[in-house]
């Protein structure tokens, strides 16, 4: 295989406008395949970020690790949020348009795109990447297994359930790749399968 060009793309999402989030997911696919990009790399949970749908009283408190909360504050002003409070309105489907549009764009830039989202599912959404091939067929989609216990966003996730490993054809020649999403890392495991 000759050299393998992955562009990390290192943006901020625009919160909860998904539109937004296309656009210039778009824009910057462009210019990683423009800079010789084989494979673009979204950032975690890129169709939302981590913006909650709605608010709730004591955001600031519930990022905190309440094992560390002083007694008299740990149910002071602390509404925990349920499932459907943060994420169940802004998780898309694996067939909605914001997906449909990066597979279109995968083929028409002939370049893979790991596209990060938060998956409707039963229960309670994924944080989910689906790898997209360069001619815009999902050959991998993986939800991320370890969630970090300690956030209340994801906390109110469900955990993926295994570890994937697919060929992904791209124009260097194909590639055995896997997925992890953030905290997967810490776990060896993760890197075995």
């Amino acid at each position: 295989m000759n050299q393998l060009t992955v562009a990390l793309l290192q943006l901020t999402s625009g919160g909860n406008d998904q539109d937004a989030n296309k656009a210039k997911g778009e824009l910057f696919c462009r210019r990683a395949q423009a800079m010789g990009a084989d494979i673009a790399l979204f950032p975690e949970l890129w169709n939302v970020g981590y913006t909650p749908a709605h608010t709730w009283q004591g955001t600031d408190e519930l990022w905190r690790a309440p094992e560390l909360w002083p007694p008299e504050e740990a149910n002071a002003n602390v509404v925990q949020p349920q499932p459907e409070d943060l994420w169940a309105d802004q998780a898309i489907g694996r067939d909605d348009p914001f997906i449909l549009h990066f597979r279109d764009l995968a083929r028409e830039l002939g370049m893979a795109i790991a596209l990060t989202y938060l998956e409707k599912w039963n229960g309670a959404p994924r944080d989910t990447v689906s790898l997209l091939d360069r001619h815009g067929e999902i050959v991998l989609t993986y939800a991320k297994i370890h969630l970090c216990e300690w956030s209340p966003v994801e906390a109110t996730l469900t955990p993926g359930d295994d570890f994937y490993v697919c060929t992904l054809n791209t124009a260097q020649g194909p590639l055995k790749v896997g997925a992890m999403i953030c905290y997967d890392r810490g776990f060896p495991e993760s890197a075995r399968i």
